[in-house]
């Protein structure tokens, strides 16, 4: 990708902030103002579906997980980032939470935490899409920045955008949300702000409508995003890796016995000449050629496409032809209003995508 993603470098400047172990949370801070509403009132009961897993590391529970992270959002990080950046040249404090939004995200879903009952759900659901919009909005402070040659990469947040206030909000809800589903379930000790649906906030709503506006403002940038060019490109590698995937090998290769001599071991690559390994990386080159984009949506998804592309396809290298296929139905299906198909010519069942594996659209809009 041509974004030139040196973030991770000064998280290490920061990172530290996350050890701090005391536990007092820092002072309401005021958010932008939406009528008071009378108290929203939802069922409480809940029930933590989670099953542990040792291999995992992380959370092994809702409550373990929001505590975790509620002190990670909580604590005083605010406080003892104030002190050393007196003495340090310190990344934005935006910054660390990024890198908290991202760690909450892989816990969340590496076990995956899950929890049954309609108020709790409410408020994961809005802890998921927050820690989203979170790193979504890290992307921005790259946007149209080019680093002077030689840049250290101690150096290089000198350079960076200033933290959008849409990022600011989202973590100011996400410390909110997280307080008040400590001290509802997990036995977190503080005062209610009123943003959790468990805990009976009176401004849950609130939450939910800065998400469906930060949605709306993405959709609107995807839309910009999306030229002409993109939809061509788009279109013309979907129907290469849907013309190699619906080709004999393929097919018979899912509709075959196991036991058939064609899957012995070393024949798995046997479809992957060097004419296609080549024709992948100049496509690579094309679709690349192109990002960034306006949309980080899009971005992730045809950065997805390009990792797997430039990976191969080999079987030992775990080379993986589904997923870019997949992605990219999803995007043609999207931008060019492409719908599945589900035999050929002459009868023989097609590769069905199996659901919508892009960011960039939902399952309304591609159809499926």
């Amino acid at each position: 990708m041509k974004k030139n993603f040196i973030l991770v470098a000064s998280v290490i400047s920061i990172g530290l902030l996350g050890a701090c172990n005391q536990t007092e949370k820092p002072e309401s801070t005021k958010v932008s103002a939406v009528e008071e509403k009378t108290e929203v009132v939802e069922p409480k009961e809940w029930k933590d579906l989670t099953e542990p897993d040792d291999i995992i590391e992380g959370p092994q529970s809702a409550k373990e997980f929001i505590s975790m992270y509620d002190e990670a959002f909580n604590s005083n990080v605010e406080i003892e980032f104030n002190q050393r950046i007196k003495e340090e040249d310190l990344a934005p404090i935006e910054y660390y939470y990024y890198g908290e939004a991202t760690s909450l995200d892989v816990a969340l879903h590496d076990l995956p935490i899950k929890v049954k009952g309609k108020s709790i759900e409410k408020d994961f659901r809005n802890i998921s899409l927050l820690s989203y919009i979170i790193s979504d909005e890290q992307d921005k402070v790259l946007d149209g920045v080019t680093l002077p040659k030689g840049t250290d990469k101690w150096e290089a947040h000198k350079y960076w955008n200033e933290p959008t206030n849409r990022q600011k909000q989202a973590i100011k809800y996400m410390q909110y949300l997280l307080n008040d589903l400590d001290i509802a379930i997990s036995e977190g000790k503080g005062e209610l702000r009123g943003y959790s649906y468990q805990a009976g906030g009176k401004k849950a709503e609130e939450v939910d409508k800065f998400i469906e506006d930060s949605k709306q403002a993405r959709n609107e940038a995807r839309d910009v995003a999306i030229t002409p060019e993109i939809k061509e490109v788009v279109k013309d590698n979907f129907e290469y890796f849907d013309k190699i995937l619906n080709n004999d090998y393929f097919y018979k290769e899912r509709n075959a016995d196991p036991n058939d001599p064609m899957f012995d071991e070393g024949k798995e690559d046997v479809w992957l000449t060097e004419e296609i390994k080549s024709e992948v990386e100049k496509r690579a080159d094309e679709i690349e050629a192109l990002m960034p984009t306006k949309s980080s949506d899009l971005d992730q998804d045809l950065g997805n496409v390009v990792g797997e592309m430039r990976t191969g396809f080999e079987y030992e290298n775990d080379g993986d032809i589904y997923t870019p296929h997949r992605i990219l139905y999803g995007l043609h299906a999207g931008m060019n209003g492409y719908r599945y198909v589900e035999r050929d010519e002459n009868g023989r069942k097609r590769l069905d995508p199996e659901g919508n594996w892009t960011v960039s659209f939902t399952d309304e809009e591609i159809g499926y």
